[in-house]
């Protein structure tokens, strides 16, 4: 089995549960981590027992080989900019990134033609879930309607993943997102 390596820019909520799960992975050779506050991240990972070397790196900068994977869990902004130095420094190949991938338009247009060419994912993994899979089995090709409730669950950086399952699901482009006055919120 070849051993992959991860880099990890952004080690807070998202960060952390992605090396949740990297370092019960067998594959995983190292795990470089960038974070502006890297006392957050040792804090965080000497939680854990594992067998894969975590190290922790406090400039992009450095050269890093054979990467395999780089997961990008940082705000939105500037999101575009920082793939582009990834791909130029580590050229990875794979890009993970966490939903939403840039809030700045200019970005988005400015690095669109460089990134195009590289393997880069949202993670909206509702798509892989043996529930979701099932669901789509059954429903596939019919009309759907759905509604989603919720208390203070932080809708706005949620509903991809729910907008992303529709479409999984009917294989079709959403059409229209209906928002209903909820007494939920204020």
């Amino acid at each position: 089995m070849i051993k992959k390596n991860i880099l990890l820019i952004g080690c807070g909520n998202i960060g952390f549960r992605h090396i949740e799960l990297l370092i019960k992975d067998r594959s995983v050779k190292n795990i470089y981590i960038y974070d502006i506050n890297l006392n957050n991240s040792k804090k965080l990972i000497d939680k854990f027992d594992y067998n894969i070397k975590i190290i922790l790196i406090k400039n992009l900068n450095l050269k890093l080989r054979n990467l395999f994977l780089c997961i990008i869990s940082t705000h939105s902004n500037r999101r575009f900019y920082l793939m582009s130095k990834i791909i130029r420094l580590h050229n990875p190949k794979y890009i993970l990134v966490e939903k939403l991938i840039e809030n700045n338009i200019y970005e988005i247009n400015k690095y669109y033609k460089e990134l195009e060419k590289k393997k880069i994912y949202v993670n909206c993994s509702n798509r892989l879930r043996t529930i979701f899979i099932e669901i789509k089995k059954r429903y596939y090709k019919k009309k759907i309607n759905m509604e989603i409730k919720g208390g203070n669950w932080n809708l706005l950086s949620n509903c991809i993943h729910f907008i992303d399952f529709l479409a999984f699901i009917t294989n079709e482009k959403i059409k229209k997102i209906k928002i209903k006055k909820n007494s939920y919120l204020t």
